[in-house]
């Protein structure tokens, strides 16, 4: 009974975030949230790791609470007491409104709400909370210019998602009379099919897949560098989680007659992800772009496993994804330069005027596309190597040769690398590199311990509740 305890705390100190500021100036508020931050997200890891170490489940009709989940809340409070232990050590958070805590722990508790999900309307919950906090987050943009337009667009986009949601939602209730996950049957009729396409069609839209995507690449060409690498890590791994995890849930039984669906999305966003990376020379749109391919790789084991528990290695290699997408753009936030970065044509002289960021850039880039001796490259082999076990050779085929060609666009892009460029706009560290060196050496080092991270993705997909 005492499991929802961690949750409560992080909530509780997510609104006393709000009633403070409330009451105090900007300045102040913003030197107290820096510190206060670490402190309970400190507290916040360990509650939250010492659940993951209990074999307790506590279940009701809208929350679970098991080792598993609590155990990536840990991965989660870790990564943001990380993220806000690097602002106050490179000093950083001067440049930043007290709004943004705010709105970081208002992210943090609808991840929180999204893991935790045992019913469709907690899961709808945590959603919005993620989409009014990305909102905020465009309204936030120095860049007066867009920042309005930006998160109007999303916001308007994400609402229809949102009605598409509901209403495939308000069809599962008047075939199953209710939304709990454990009570949604495997019936195969107009009603739970048209639902299960409009929840899906909403789902997909926020992991923006291939024919939903237009929204993304408008988003992250026009948003902020921070932004957008929040968007291509941390949100696109939960989403992609809550994606499998309501895959898993309503048609694991059925799976045969939604394999086609699920197929054509998985080859269409590597399509499109494979070859539209080629034309790009804006950073932000090409790593929007590139996101789209790896969904769709990832995808190809949602459309060929036939149990649950199988899904932990799409978990496994966007989870790789994220974190290498992390470094890449850590590293372009860490070049400094006159004119703002947007293209990869900016960053020549980079290895030459910047060799340790340069490199590292590189090395992120690889890691992308999953090339040795990252993690990310046996997360792939474990990809390919189940299509060939499951004759799944459509999909098989379509997943090398995107693998080739986001090898080759890889390429492509660095070569701007690799062109030295005297003049007085050349590029600059900021001399924060080990900022953008821990997503590498965390990528290296998961090789020790891959086969542990799988096994937990793999107990998540296991009905507990009933």
């Amino acid at each position: 009974m005492l499991s929802y305890i961690p949750d409560a705390f992080i909530i509780l100190f997510f609104l006393s975030f709000i009633i403070f500021r409330l009451f105090f100036s900007e300045q102040l508020a913003k030197k107290i949230f820096s510190k206060i931050s670490i402190i309970f997200g400190l507290i916040g890891w360990l509650l939250m790791f010492s659940c993951s170490l209990s074999e307790e489940v506590f279940a009701t009709d809208f929350l679970i609470y098991d080792s598993d989940t609590y155990f990536l809340k840990s991965i989660l409070m870790a990564c943001a007491t990380l993220y806000f232990a690097t602002i106050n050590i490179s000093k950083s958070y001067k440049n930043y409104d007290s709004i943004l805590y705010i709105i970081a722990f208002s992210i943090i508790c609808s991840f929180i709400f999204c893991l935790s999900a045992n019913n469709f309307l907690i899961l709808f919950l945590g959603i919005e909370g993620l989409v009014f906090s990305i909102c905020f987050l465009l309204m936030t943009s120095k860049t007066k210019e867009f920042r309005s337009q930006n998160a109007l667009k999303y916001f308007v986009t994400s609402s229809i998602a949102t009605t598409i949601f509901l209403y495939g939602c308000s069809l599962y209730y008047s075939e199953f009379g209710s939304l709990c996950f454990s009570q949604i049957g495997s019936k195969l009729n107009v009603v739970v099919v048209s639902g299960t396409i409009l929840i899906f069609c909403a789902l997909l839209f926020e992991i923006h897949a291939a024919a939903f995507h237009s929204w993304a690449i408008d988003i992250y060409e026009k948003a902020p560098m921070r932004v957008v690498m929040f968007l291509d890590s941390a949100f696109l791994f939960f989403m992609f989680f809550v994606f499998a995890k309501t895959v898993s849930i309503l048609i694991w039984r059925g799976i045969l007659f939604y394999k086609p669906f699920l197929c054509f999305i998985s080859i269409a966003s590597m399509a499109i992800g494979g070859l539209m990376p080629f034309l790009q020379k804006n950073i932000k749109k090409f790593a929007a772009y590139s996101s789209i391919g790896h969904i769709g790789f990832a995808m190809t084991i949602l459309a060929s496993a036939r149990y649950p528990t199988e899904f932990k290695i799409s978990m496994f290699y966007i989870a790789t994804y994220a974190a290498a997408s992390l470094g890449f753009f850590c590293c372009i936030l860490n070049i400094k330069k006159n004119a703002q970065i947007t293209e990869f044509s900016d960053l020549k002289g980079c290895l030459s005027h910047t060799p340790v960021v340069g490199y590292i850039l590189v090395l992120t880039m690889f890691a992308m596309v999953a090339s040795p001796p990252f993690v990310n490259f046996f997360a792939k082999m474990n990809i390919l190597k189940f299509l060939i076990r499951s004759n799944d050779y459509i999909l098989l085929w379509s997943a090398t040769i995107y693998s080739i060609l986001s090898f080759l666009y890889t390429i492509k892009a660095l070569r701007f690398l690799f062109i030295d460029k005297k003049s007085d706009d050349a590029v600059r560290s900021q001399q924060k590199f080990y900022i953008a060196l821990l997503p590498l050496i965390l990528l290296i080092l998961s090789n020790f311990f891959s086969n542990q991270i799988q096994n937990s993705f793999s107990s998540i997909f296991i009905d507990k509740s009933s």
